[in-house]
């Protein structure tokens, strides 16, 4: 166990700094009805540090892990009027290659 006396350091500070680091890059599931007529969060995702993507819907009854985004989207776009795009919280986190093919 480490004194942080001896380190002269705040344990929240460090606790807080950790957290940080380690933080989730976070993304929406949207799914989006016809040509754009209306649109709703399907489900909130994030990136983990091993590169995989860890998916839940919003009423928590669909839970995906999956290696790639463009692996995820097919199970929200079901109907043929709806498609879905990734929507990052912080557009920065987002990868360079998009989650699918335009």
């Amino acid at each position: 166990m480490t004194d942080w006396a001896l380190w002269e350091t705040d344990f929240d500070t460090e606790v807080r700094e950790m957290v940080a680091s380690q933080l989730p890059k976070l993304f929406a599931v949207v799914q989006v009805i016809g040509e754009e007529d209306d649109a709703l969060v399907a489900a909130w995702g994030m990136r983990l540090e091993d590169g995989k993507y860890e998916v839940v819907s919003v009423t928590g009854q669909r839970r995906m892990r999956m290696s790639s985004l463009a692996r995820v989207l097919p199970s929200f776009e079901r109907d043929p009027e709806v498609s879905a795009r990734v929507v990052w919280a912080d557009p920065a986190d987002a990868p360079a290659e998009p989650a699918v093919p335009a």
